[in-house]
């Protein structure tokens, strides 16, 4: 593959050349199968430091808690199902938090939480089926055995991955503002949470621009 790419339109070092990549594809195994060992990077040892960073992960599981319960509410809206009651919320709180805990043992280095991306597929699919999602989580078992795939998928060039999510993150947006229309926004509490929601959205995003 040439450089600038097959036609010459992508220069060399964009995101959106290929060139170089598509050795992943080639250098990767067919099957990739390893064995989950529990502890496998070591035995967590109680230090000042393991207890500090205990309460840094609470604080971020406190913030998945809470994207959860939303997205519990934005996917029940997108799929027309049931307003979830505090009993669906507590199992689903719950599960969320048996899988951090299995992921802990193994070491993966990532925990278990509802992805809004996935509300987001929901939205611009229209299929909320749990046969589908099921069918989906068998699938998802299967292709991470198959090393060629997952090199494929890394090679996606970062403006495909950029468009996608600029649709799914646009829809979810979208419902969570939908949202409002059944908040009494004469009340002054429901009026401080959505605009202190926003100030800290925009502070984050100057923040991350380099702007403050």
């Amino acid at each position: 593959m040439p450089q600038d790419g097959f036609a010459g339109w992508i220069p060399k070092g964009n995101e959106a050349n290929l060139f170089g990549k598509l050795s992943i594809i080639k250098s990767s195994p067919w099957f990739w199968i390893k064995p989950a060992i529990p502890f496998k990077w070591g035995v967590p040892k109680l230090t000042s430091i393991t207890v500090a960073g205990s309460f840094g992960m609470l604080a971020g599981y406190l913030a998945s808690m809470i994207e959860s319960i939303g997205d519990y509410y934005a996917c029940a809206r997108i799929s027309e199902g049931p307003v979830p009651t505090a009993k669906m919320i507590s199992k689903g709180l719950g599960a969320e938090g048996l899988g951090c805990f299995i992921a802990s043992l193994f070491q993966t280095g990532n925990g278990t939480t509802s992805y809004s991306e996935n509300i987001g597929a929901i939205g611009l699919t229209r299929v909320a089926s749990r046969r589908v999602i099921r069918s989906g989580a068998v699938i998802m078992l299967i292709l991470p055995l198959i090393g060629k795939f997952s090199a494929t998928l890394a090679t996606l060039p970062k403006p495909v991955v950029g468009a996608m999510y600029v649709g799914l993150f646009g829809l979810i947006a979208a419902v969570g503002l939908s949202n409002l229309q059944f908040v009494n926004l004469n009340n002054a509490r429901n009026l401080f949470i959505i605009g202190l929601s926003f100030f800290a959205l925009v502070l984050c995003r100057f923040k991350f621009s380099g702007t403050v």
